[in-house]
């Protein structure tokens, strides 16, 4: 795990030590054990380190071939590298180190007239460049599920490129314009949808691709299809949950391994139960756990989580946030590179920091929902009448505006029946995503700015998704849609920017893109069943600690801010200092967003969601002079 960042310079321009040393200074915090530059004339490679396997100087990077004619900085875990590397030396490659990220380079080496097919074996997160100097070319690439960042900056005289975009934003001397589209986006979502960010110049480059720069000319090439149709090859749901566990206990004895302590984050939840119980089997003596609880939920996690880890027989430590949830969120903003508004981004800081005394990787369940369609809202069936069910959904739609335009501003449920099915696919989900009404959050921002809102963009992506998921059963395709959007958007991006911040590894044992795969093979009916998801992992839990922990009521990893608000006199003094940056920003609309926070005061709004993506973005934007 690591930060990187570097350049690569169009008309035989070279590239100087400290355009490199700026666009990786502001990586400091996710690689602070060790540092590292190779310039090659228009290549430019920057490293910050955090030493995980290999911790000698062997391990550290640029990292060369042996003729040093190929290098490599990479962000992330191999977790096959053993298996690769003994193939590669059979075929008479020389290693240097036990690093799993020289991995790359040998690989490369063999699809060197190929390399769109290079990570075709390849299991893990990452996000690296790769430099050829006989062939002049840059490969930048990244992981299957968008686990690791990297974001570039494609100029007419330069790509730049980064694990985050501060790096990039101070590389340009801040000579970047907002992308309005992604401000109205994140008000509606509570993060920017990638491959687009805060910056206009500046994107996210797709999970499951690479970008290859010769002749100076990039080129972008998608390595992995998610196959969203089941083969229908599962009957039963015992035989589905077999084949999970049989692949979870391989798949996490591979992301055990490390030279540094290991540990993971565990809730009530189903996902990190898993994770951590099949962890506990491979763990030594210096495995730990860690928990963050509320003791205002009206379950405490941190009791049913200290008794499983005692069933496990390994140390349990706990995190309570009694109060001032907002006195950290200055420290969240300034490692966000773009505002993201999840209130369990705070959380997970501060179980991160209680981490980092101990461990210097984490297991976490993060994707299971994603993954297994364990969201209780969002992945429910859609209510459609039997009396129109059998019709094309183009029809029903057509119905469906039709009776609305007959209705007029008549209110009730056959309005909201006709509403709902005048609305395709892509919208009806769309609108389970969204925290607030398309026309609020446009209202939001100031009219001087809106007329830059394209407000159909999601929209269109979401519906190319549903249509190459249309084989797919309802839950599947939902599935499919989660995980190319709100999976590496929003839960990845949040875990990335929250571990680094803290200088620990996160990993993702529920992101192996073969379970992904896995999953995307089983029938919906097998995952989700009587309003419970993630069927499959909850016999594991079952079969582990019996049904009243495996099917107990889901609550996630959130905060009770909207009941702190109105009842803890501190965190809503602070509030409202956070406030007051919003209400001075001319990008906003101060009449909107003031309307907005009374309605909650009020009592007519019952989530802080909203008025906490404003409070982030009015901080972020005034931390960046903007």
């Amino acid at each position: 795990m690591c930060g990187i960042a570097g350049i690569y310079k169009f008309h035989q321009q070279e590239v100087r030590n400290a355009e490199v040393e700026k666009l990786i200074k502001p990586l400091h915090h996710r690689g602070p054990d060790g540092s590292g530059i190779y310039i090659n004339c228009q290549a430019g490679l920057g490293h910050k380190r955090l030493s995980i396997i290999d911790l000698s100087e062997s391990g550290s990077q640029p990292m060369p071939n042996e003729n040093k004619s190929i290098w490599v900085i990479c962000n992330g875990e191999i977790y096959n590298f053993h298996n690769l590397r003994n193939k590669l030396i059979k075929k008479g490659h020389q290693f240097r180190s036990g690093s799993d990220s020289e991995i790359l380079v040998h690989l490369y080496e063999e699809y060197r007239e190929k390399p769109e097919f290079f990570l075709e074996e390849v299991r893990g997160m990452f996000a690296f460049a790769l430099w050829d100097e006989k062939k002049q070319r840059m490969i930048l690439g990244r992981d299957r599920l968008g686990i690791k960042p990297l974001f570039f900056h494609h100029s007419k005289e330069y790509v730049a490129f980064a694990s985050e975009i501060t790096s990039l934003s101070s590389f340009t001397d801040n000579s970047l314009s907002i992308d309005w589209t992604s401000v109205y986006e994140y008000l509606l979502l509570l993060t920017i949808p990638s491959p687009n960010t805060f910056f206009k110049e500046i994107k996210h480059l797709d999970p499951g691709s690479i970008c290859i720069i010769e002749n100076d000319k990039p080129r972008y090439h998608s390595y992995w299809h998610l196959n969203p149709a089941p083969d229908n090859m599962y009957k039963s749901e015992n035989e589905v949950q077999e084949e999970v566990e049989s692949h979870l206990k391989e798949i996490i004895n591979q992301h055990m391994i490390a030279d540094v302590p290991v540990g993971t984050f565990l809730s009530a939840g189903i996902d990190s139960t898993v994770v951590t119980t099949l962890a506990s089997q491979n763990a030594n003596n210096s495995f730990y756990t860690f928990c963050a609880t509320f003791p205002d939920e009206d379950v405490n996690e941190g009791t049913i989580a200290a008794s499983t880890a005692r069933k496990l027989g390994i140390p349990f430590e706990e995190f309570s946030l009694k109060g001032g949830f907002l006195d950290e969120l200055e420290s969240v903003i300034n490692f966000m590179d773009q505002p993201i508004a999840l209130t369990s981004a705070v959380s997970l800081f501060q179980i991160s920091k209680l981490a980092k005394e101990k461990v210097k990787v984490v297991l976490t369940g993060d994707g299971g929902d994603e993954v297994f369609g364990g969201y209780d809202h969002r992945h429910i069936p859609y209510f459609i009448p039997s009396q129109v069910k059998w019709l094309p959904e183009s029809l029903r739609m057509f119905l469906g505006k039709g009776a609305l335009k007959i209705m007029g501003n008549h209110k009730g449920k056959w309005k909201n029946l006709a509403t709902s099915m005048s609305k395709d696919e892509a919208l009806r989900y769309f609108s389970r995503l969204s925290i607030l009404p398309t026309e609020t959050a446009f209202s939001l921002i100031n009219k001087d700015y809106s007329k830059e809102i394209d407000s159909e963009r999601y929209v269109r992506k979401m519906r190319k998704l549903f249509k190459k998921s249309q084989e797919s059963d309802s839950l599947n395709k939902q599935l499919f849609v989660d995980l190319h959007t709100s999976l590496p958007d929003e839960m990845l991006t949040k875990a990335d920017r929250m571990t680094m911040a803290c200088s620990i590894e996160g990993r993702v044992p529920l992101l192996d893109h073969k379970l992904v795969e896995l999953s995307m093979r089983i029938p919906g009916g097998l995952k989700r069943k009587d309003n419970f998801g993630k069927i499959p992992l909850r016999q594991i839990v079952y079969k582990n600690f019996g049904s009243e922990l495996a099917y107990r009521k889901k609550t996630g990893f959130n905060s009770p801010l909207s009941q702190w608000l109105r009842t803890e006199k501190e965190t809503k003094l602070l509030f409202q200092d956070y406030w007051k940056k919003v209400a001075q920003t001319p990008l906003l609309d101060k009449t909107r967003t003031a309307a907005l926070k009374d309605d909650f005061f009020s009592g007519k709004e019952t989530s802080a969601n909203p008025l906490f993506a404003l409070i982030v973005l009015g901080s972020w934007l005034e931390k960046n002079k903007m």
